[in-house]
């Protein structure tokens, strides 16, 4: 149903973090196991279902302090009757397409109850500079990105196909960091699915 409606909602999340920067972290782990409950009372709260997620992200130095490798692996599983624009999301933001996501793939065209999707970066930190008072960073980036849907588990054979079904995308981009506080980044990337690139400008680092 698509009518106005009320959704309460409990979270639990476990979480293990062993970066050395929460911003643009060089090396360490963040890992999160996150359990969502949403009861159905009546009208009021018609939408009851169950959510788990398990994210793991990787930080690692490639040969030199200046380039690293970042990994993120999500799985995300809906069970029972949930809200359609939870269909596509995870987190409170796109899943399999969007800024945050798999990158090229457009946002909310993918829904279902079952997601899993990987993104791949390799970040460069090219040279550093001054304005005024205010030190920054230039940096590159490299990155793959994957993802599939599916509507529920078991899959359905009509709605999700027989075959590998891969969402994808590939591109680069730049990073202007703020000290240690403040990152933009601006990605363009290419798919099978963009109309012809996704072009991305937004604060922080994907993950």
């Amino acid at each position: 149903s698509l009518s106005p409606h009320n959704v309460a909602r409990t979270e639990v999340m476990l979480a293990l973090d062993t970066r050395d920067n929460e911003l643009s972290p060089t090396r360490g782990q963040f890992h999160t196991l996150q359990f969502r409950i949403s009861p159905r009372i009546g009208d009021a709260l018609p939408f009851g279902y169950r959510q788990l997620n398990l994210t793991a992200r990787v930080f690692h130095t490639v040969g030199t302090p200046r380039v690293i490798f970042a990994g993120r692996l999500v799985g995300d599983a809906i069970q029972g009757s949930a809200p359609f624009y939870e269909l596509a999301r995870f987190e409170e933001t796109n899943a399999v397409g969007g800024q945050k996501g798999v990158r090229g793939v457009l946002a909310q065209r993918y829904h279902g109850k079952v997601k899993a999707f990987t993104n791949l970066e390799l970040r460069v930190r090219l040279f550093r500079f001054s304005l005024g008072r205010r030190h920054y960073t230039l940096g590159s980036v490299a990155f793959f990105d994957a993802g599939r849907v599916w509507s529920e588990l078991p899959a359905s054979r009509a709605l999700d196909g027989t075959g590998l079904g891969l969402k994808y995308g590939v591109g680069g981009g730049l990073r202007l960091m703020e000290g240690s506080t403040f990152v933009v980044r601006a990605d363009v990337a290419w798919s099978p699915d963009a109309r012809p690139l996704g072009i991305y400008l937004v604060a922080g680092h994907i993950f």
